[in-house]
């Protein structure tokens, strides 16, 4: 109600704006959007000419235990903690070091775990190490954030989309794209007959 008396705002106006907007949507419905029909032909055309849109890149997954957010602790130091966890820890008992000694707080309540691709924002080294390396592998990375125990997950390869998983989602934009233009023909055939009055202040 503040929000509505900052605008000069009556609650009733409100109530009016909100209808005149769901019958101009019902409107719109009943005359344009109901009466698209996309046939199976125009679905596969469009996935044939868009594939870039349905490509998933190569993505891995990963673990990893940071060690050296602490400015006070020597370089040094870093890498030997580094080292010992690294000796230590194998793939089942990494949670565990992970919330025994991680840094990375972000990521504890996760084991320490991110799925990233070679586009998303990690830095370089950490990404140059997840993919140059196979799943299963265990090592240690040195990023500007500290020291990274590191171990590979899974990777996945890039893949493509089938058009039996995607189909809706074209439907959709084809529909809306094939509304957008009928609508504009419906607007100006009834300008033409006089029926909307277009009011404005100059």
């Amino acid at each position: 109600s503040e929000l509505l008396s900052n605008q000069n705002t009556t609650e009733e106006e409100v109530i009016i704006q909100y209808i005149k907007q769901l019958t101009i949507q019902k409107f719109l419905n009943e005359t344009i959007i109901s009466k698209v029909k996309i046939s199976d032909n125009e679905v596969r055309e469009y996935y044939n000419e868009n594939k870039d849109l349905f490509k998933i890149p190569e993505t891995v997954t990963v673990k990893h235990i940071l060690v050296g957010n602490n400015p006070n602790i020597s370089i040094e130091k870093k890498n030997d903690t580094a080292q010992q966890i690294f000796k230590e820890v194998n793939k089942d008992n990494f949670c565990e070091y992970v919330e025994k000694y991680s840094e990375d707080a972000a990521s504890v309540p996760s084991c320490g775990e991110y799925t990233f691709s070679k586009t998303d924002s990690f830095v370089q080294e950490f990404k140059d190490f997840s993919f140059n390396n196979p799943a299963g592998y265990i090592g240690v990375v040195q990023t500007r954030y500290g020291f990274h125990i590191m171990y590979i997950v899974k990777k996945t390869p890039a893949k493509t989309l089938a058009l039996s998983d995607v189909k809706e989602q074209i439907e959709s934009v084809l529909i809306t794209k094939e509304a957008q233009e009928n609508y504009k023909v419906f607007y100006e055939k009834l300008l033409q007959r006089s029926i909307v009055n277009i009011y404005y202040q100059e």
